[in-house]
Formats: C-alpha cells, sequence, structure tokens
C-alpha cells in the first residue's frame, strides 16, 4: 500500500488504472499440455516420486537402497510423542518408516548428491570444507532429521540432472517450459515487453495497492492519514488505527522526509543507549534519562525524521516509511515526558 500523489484523471475508490494493465494479458492460456508445470510428462512423475504423495511409486530399491527399518526411525519417534510405551513408540516408528521409504527425497543416491553439490545445494553442516562428498547414508539422515529437508530448488536440481542422465526432456515440450502459451511468439514478446504506465501526478493524494486506488481523493495528507485510520488496516497492530501513523507513511511514501538532518549519527549515539531489549513484537529503547530523550523528540519532530538505528549491527540513520513503525511505537505509543519538567513532549 502506498500514498500517490494524483490529478482529477484518478480512477475512484476501487478501480484500476489502465496504465497498470496489460492488453496483451488476454491472449495468454495454461498450456493445457502441463497444466501449467512447465515439465514434461517424466519429469512430472519424478516429482511426484521426490515428495512420496499422490500418484508416487518410489521404492528405495528403485534407487539403489534398501528400504529403512523402523527400528531406525525410533529416536525420531520419541521426538515425536511424549510417551514409554514400547507399542505406541514402535507404531509411530513404523509410520515414519512407510513415510520416508515412499519419498524420493529421502532416499538420494551418489549421484543425486553429486548434482546437489554442483549447484551448491548441500547444507554447510554436511560438508564441513571436506573435499569429499558426503555418503548417501549420512545426507538421507540429515533430511530425516532435519524439519525443512530438501527444498523445492533441490527438488528441481535433482530431477533436471535424473532427466538429463536419462535422456529425457523436462520442459514441456508445448510450452517450453513456461507453462502458458500465446498465439503466436510475437503475441508473446509483446506481453513480456509491455510497462506499466503510472498516472499523472497532480495536487490530489489517495492510497493506492496493486493497480488501483483504494482511498477517496484527498487534498491533504491529514485528511487522507484520518481516513485511512478509520477505514484501512494494513496488519494486527493498533497503531495503525491511529492517524498519525498514517500521516507518517504517507510523508515518507511521497519523499517529503528530508534525505539529511543536523541530527547526526555522532549525536545520536551520544543521545542512545545500545542496551535494547526484544519484548513482543516492539524493539524498547531505553534511554541515558528523561531529558536526553525528550531532547531527542524534540528533535525528531521539528526534522520531521524517523530513525531506525541498528541493521546487521551496523548504525545507520535511514528515511521513510520502512522505519514507521517502529518509531511510531516511541513517539505516539509510549508518550514521551521530561523526567526533570513533566512536561510532555507533543508529537
Amino acid at each position: 500500500m502506498i500514498a500517490r500523489r494524483v490529478d482529477s484523471t484518478a480512477p475512484p475508490m476501487g478501480g484500476r488504472w489502465p496504465g497498470y494493465m496489460n492488453p496483451f494479458e488476454q491472449f495468454r492460456s495454461l498450456c493445457g499440455e502441463c497444466d501449467g508445470s512447465g515439465s514434461s510428462e517424466h519429469a512430472l512423475r519424478l516429482f511426484r516420486d521426490w515428495y512420496g504423495g499422490t500418484g508416487s511409486s518410489f521404492r528405495p530399491e528403485d534407487n539403489g537402497l534398501s528400504d529403512l527399518p523402523a527400528v531406525r526411525c525410533l529416536p525420531l519417534a520419541r521426538r515425536n510423542i511424549d510417551t514409554e510405551n514400547q507399542e505406541d513408540l514402535m507404531r509411530e516408528a513404523r509410520r515414519l518408516a512407510g513415510f520416508f521409504n515412499r519419498a524420493w527425497r529421502y532416499n538420494l543416491n551418489e549421484l543425486d548428491i553429486k548434482a546437489l553439490a554442483a549447484a551448491g545445494r548441500l547444507p554447510k553442516e554436511l560438508c564441513n570444507g571436506e573435499v569429499k562428498l558426503p555418503g548417501a547414508l549420512r545426507v538421507n539422515a540429515w533430511a530425516r532429521q532435519d524439519i525443512v529437508g530438501h527444498d523445492s530448488v533441490s527438488a528441481l536440481v535433482v530431477v533436471r540432472a535424473r532427466c538429463q542422465r536419462e535422456g529425457k526432456p523436462f520442459e514441456c515440450a508445448e510450452c517450453g517450459g513456461m507453462g502458458d502459451v500465446f498465439p503466436n511468439d510475437v503475441v508473446r514478446q509483446q506481453c513480456d515487453s509491455w510497462k506499466p504506465q503510472d498516472p499523472p501526478v497532480g495536487a490530489f493524494l489517495q492510497m493506492w495497492t496493486g493497480d488501483g486506488p483504494v482511498s477517496p481523493v484527498m487534498s491533504s495528507a491529514v485528511e487522507l492519514a484520518e481516513w485511512c485510520a478509520d477505514n484501512l488496516l494494513e496488519g494486527p497492530d493498533d497503531e495503525q488505527r491511529h492517524s498519525k501513523y498514517w500521516e507518517c507513511k504517507i510523508h515518507g511514501d511521497l519523499g517529503l522526509i528530508p534525505a539529511a538532518s543536523p541530527l547526526s549519527e555522532k549525536a545520536f549515539r551520544e543521545l542512545y543507549d545500545p542496551e535494547m531489549s526484544d519484548e513482543g513484537s516492539y524493539r524498547q529503547y531505553q534511554w541515558h534519562d528523561g531529558e536526553e530523550r525528550a531532547a531527542l523528540m524534540r528533535a525528531i519532530h521539528e526534522e520531521r525524521c524517523w530513525t531506525m538505528l541498528e541493521t546487521d549491527g551496523e548504525w545507520a540513520l535511514v528515511w521513510g516509511n520502512a522505519t514507521v513503525n517502529r518509531m511510531f511505537n516511541v513517539i505516539c505509543a509510549n508518550p514521551v515526558r521530561d523526567e526533570h519538567t513533566n512536561v510532555e513532549v507533543p508529537w
């Protein structure tokens, strides 16, 4: 969701801006051969075997491996159910063994592992800087233990490599792997080369998302902020019900926040105590004393700047709507009061 400057030609709330609608999309249709997947029938069968779901016919012996016995799954069974009953544990172990034996991703052979290594898809904990690739037993044991295991990118790598080894096509012959079809290549090229056109800039303000507005046209940021606070909610946060939150966001979207401020990083370091603690979803800011905190709040108010302090351990002053949530909680959700004069610092 973003605030835009618009003129009198802006579409009404709920409308769509023609400049954001690709006229060639009407000629696109789903490929009937691959049902939009872009994969050949052989590759689709391998993908079903990879996940072991409906339509899978995979067996470990198909990949040169043996079935995983249920007793090897007892540690995982104990992790899954909190019981000392051996019969219940063995029942869970047999269920896990059946699940693992149905899926290719838990039964990779050396060729599959070699393909993953060439694509940089082996986890670091399995390599440890070793020149020799980890064996199938080690890789498959890791996949069973890890919550995520091999992801969809790894599936793509292994299935593509298998198709190449077997001399089978990986991509759908009808759509060339695109998943969709056009009447001809010229129309596809026109669709791909089409570029959106922004609405004309004017003196009014409007909140947009996607290809159209979600608010009426307003004449000022204050009016738009008040309307958004009453009618829009971007997320579950209560601060979005306040007009000041939306006013901050609108100013950030329109680039009204200055690119520089007298409030330098050095001055901020002097005011800010880097000791922070996480409580809930917000950063709790610790200040040396109320006077210094009030001084910083006044500077933020006067300069209309919002500050994000730390990114990957680096200190920086960042301007824009990416910082609105954090500073809103400091300024508005927690009223600032000078501890020496007991005077509340206004926004």
